[in-house]
C-alpha cells in the first residue's frame, strides 16, 4: 500500500458488498492533506449512492494515531503561496 488512501471491496452477505478505505499515511499520522480529502469525497461519494454497498469500514495503518486532523504542514505551505483561497 503505497498509496495514501487506499479503497477496497469485500464480498458481503446477500449480495452486499463491503467499501474498506484505508487511511495509509502513517508517518504524517494519517493527517488530512487535501489529496488524502479529495480522494475520500470522490470515492466515497461514488459508493454513497452505490445499493451494492452495505457498509463502509474506515480504518488507519498507525500505531500512534488514527488521524491527527488537517495536515498543518500543507495548510502553512497553501497560505504562504494562496493566502486563505486553499482552505476557505
Amino acid at each position: 500500500m503505497s498509496e495514501p488512501v487506499v479503497f477496497e471491496e469485500l464480498e458481503g452477505w446477500a449480495g452486499k458488498r463491503i467499501a474498506v478505505v484505508t487511511l495509509n499515511a502513517a508517518t504524517r499520522l494519517n493527517s488530512l492533506s487535501t489529496g488524502i480529502v479529495s480522494a475520500l469525497r470522490e470515492r466515497l461519494g461514488q459508493r454513497r449512492m452505490d445499493e451494492r454497498i452495505a457498509i463502509i469500514v474506515l480504518h488507519a495503518i498507525s500505531d500512534k494515531a488514527f488521524c491527527a486532523g488537517g495536515n498543518l504542514h500543507e495548510c502553512l505551505h497553501c497560505a504562504d503561496c494562496c493566502g486563505d483561497a486553499g482552505y476557505a
